[in-house]
């Protein structure tokens, strides 16, 4: 299993230091939006971690990108918290417990293919929609007016 990963998070440094070692971690650093989105749309999966308590105050704003990319999404996070029932109830992808051993445990499973992933939307047309930007001006239009 390859894991690639972009941005400048809190563990970037752990990050670039294990790409260095393992050639199964690649760390692109910080890039643009653009770029982003380019690097998760080849890749079948679009990890998202989060802390419980920040899915109290804020939604992380790449699920957008995940979701339009065509990836599968795996939330890291409680299965109460609003991204995991966003992310259920979209159908988009599946969500484990931040806990080490239940992360690892489902890595090997979708290594080996044996996770029910059938769930799982790949026709978002009408959930990409939703995070255009024709759909934003809309909203906002309606509301000034």
């Amino acid at each position: 299993m390859e894991f690639v990963f972009a941005g400048g998070g809190i563990f970037s440094k752990e990050i670039l230091k294990l790409s260095k070692i393992n050639s199964l971690v690649t760390y692109h650093g910080i890039v643009s939006a653009t770029d982003a989105d380019s690097i998760v749309s080849e890749y079948e999966w679009a990890l998202l971690p989060i802390e419980d308590e920040i899915t109290r105050y804020a939604f992380p704003s790449k699920i957008s990108s995940y979701v339009c990319s065509g990836a599968k999404i795996l939330s890291i996070c409680g299965e109460n918290t609003s991204v995991a029932k966003w992310i259920k109830s979209k159908k988009v992808g599946i969500t484990v417990n931040p806990k080490l051993d239940e992360i690892i445990e489902l890595f090997f499973k979708l290594e080996k293919n044996i996770i029910d992933t059938s769930h799982i939307k790949m026709d978002r047309k009408e959930l990409i929609k939703i995070f255009q930007m024709d759909t934003f001006v809309k909203k906002i239009e309606n509301e000034i007016f």
